[in-house]
């Protein structure tokens, strides 16, 4: 999810992943990056990882090719990064 200000871009991508290689290990950083409008969320709060893992399947099983997915983890700055 993109800040106000942000525009979804390679050379976005490409500062996400060096910044990510300064400051994690090498197991650590992500294989794709996915920009999104918005995190599906509960009354409370929390972001619905299910929802999240049920959209990924959607893709897939309808062979869609994203130029840029993320699976595990959720970056509070802005956006979605998927670790294995």
């Amino acid at each position: 999810m993109l800040g106000a200000g942000h525009a979804p871009s390679p050379a976005l991508e490409d500062d996400i992943r060096q910044h990510v290689r300064k400051h994690l290990a090498p197991y650590e950083y992500p294989k794709e990056i996915e920009f999104i409008d918005a995190l599906p969320m509960t009354t409370t709060g929390k972001v619905q990882r299910k929802v999240l893992r049920e959209r990924e399947a959607a893709r897939k099983a309808n062979g869609l090719r994203l130029e840029a997915r993320v699976n595990r983890r959720i970056f509070s700055s802005s956006c979605r990064l998927s670790f294995r």
